[in-house]
């Protein structure tokens, strides 16, 4: 198997070099230690200027995808304004191949090429050099470059072309590491301030506390905390912020009952790509996205389920997300414990 893929290479006629080629001497932006002072855009930004100007084309750019492969961020260089920004076609076209085979991608005329022809006609690209941006088996986006100024790519230019998708990658990855560290902090701080209110204040204020910092630390639309009545075996909402929160704190869900009911069957957290696709009503009007369910389970006391969800076409939540979301949950479960009725002997 190839280690790129590529249509045969066809030139066509020679266009005059409208850049100059720089020597190729290495990575040209900050390692990891520099790259702490330094805003991972910008560091981005210069790598894929320099992909343009150490290989001689018109046009570069770098595509960054979320989990579910839409684009959450692109970065050109030498677009048109009609080629420019996030529905940029070459991006998605490029992408597209790319998350189906993460190989480099080598094409030198963009009319032999039945998946990218179309981008000759679209965006005025003839030719296309591309790498995948990997962590591990990770796609995180692609880094590419369009219109090779000296005539068809190469070898050299494709081993250029990795190694600066190599170091973004890098870039990407320790973004990624600074802010989940940070986020980290956060959960933590929260946790503790949650914490203090469970000792100090009545267990509704604690409650109100958990639910208002948790729709917060979760970039969440609603968060409700679904307890099942002991009396009645109702499922009933004992705190809720954010969508419908007016209308929702104390009202009773039967349509969420059989969820409520499978969610604390199952034990453990669960993550919903989409409420709508699974059938899960909890909103009485307002339709929900992504979610996460959290079982709250104790040895004294009703059982609840904490729903965090976003609206529909929001991103969708990550096991790290799940994760944190399910340590302060903890919280919850103290504070519905401690306010549990004491044992008769």
């Amino acid at each position: 198997m190839s280690d790129h893929l590529a249509v045969s290479d066809i030139s066509g006629e020679q266009r005059p070099r409208s850049r100059p080629r720089r020597e190729w001497s290495g990575s040209p932006v900050p390692g990891r230690a520099s790259a702490e002072r330094t805003d991972a855009r910008v560091v981005l930004e210069r790598i894929a200027r320099d992909a343009v100007e150490v290989l001689g084309t018109e046009t570069g750019a770098i595509a960054l995808v979320t989990a579910q492969g839409d684009i959450a961020e692109f970065i050109a260089v030498g677009f048109s304004d009609r080629t420019d920004g996030g529905a940029n076609p070459p991006a998605r076209a490029i992408l597209d191949v790319i998350l189906e085979d993460p190989r480099p991608i080598r094409v030198n005329d963009l009319t032999d090429a039945p998946v990218l022809g179309l981008l000759s006609g679209i965006s005025g690209v003839g030719s296309v050099l591309a790498a995948p941006i990997l962590i591990g088996d990770e796609v995180l986006g692609v880094l590419y470059v369009g219109n090779h100024a000296s005539g068809p790519f190469g070898d050299a230019d494709e081993r250029v072309l990795v190694e600066l998708a190599a170091t973004a990658a890098l870039v990407v990855d320790h973004g990624r590491l600074r802010e989940e560290t940070a986020r980290r902090r956060e959960w933590a701080a929260t946790s503790a301030e949650v914490a203090f209110a469970l000792v100090s204040n009545a267990e509704g204020e604690a409650m109100d506390l958990f639910v208002d910092r948790l729709l917060h630390l979760a970039d969440a639309d609603f968060v409700a905390l679904l307890q099942v009545s002991q009396v009645t075996g109702s499922l009933v909402v004992n705190a809720v912020r954010g969508l419908e929160e007016e209308a929702l704190q104390g009202a009773v869900l039967p349509a969420a009952k059989s969820f409520a009911r499978s969610v604390l069957e199952g034990t453990h957290p669960l993550l919903i790509g989409d409420c709508i696709d699974a059938g899960v009503e909890v909103a009485q009007r307002t339709p929900l996205g992504p979610a996460m369910a959290i079982p709250l389970l104790a040895p004294r006391r009703a059982e609840a389920v904490l729903f965090v969800a976003r609206v529909p076409g929001a991103r969708e939540f990550t096991p790290t997300d799940l994760e944190m979301t399910a340590d302060f949950a903890e919280l919850a479960t103290v504070a519905l414990e401690l306010a549990a009725p004491a044992p008769f002997h």
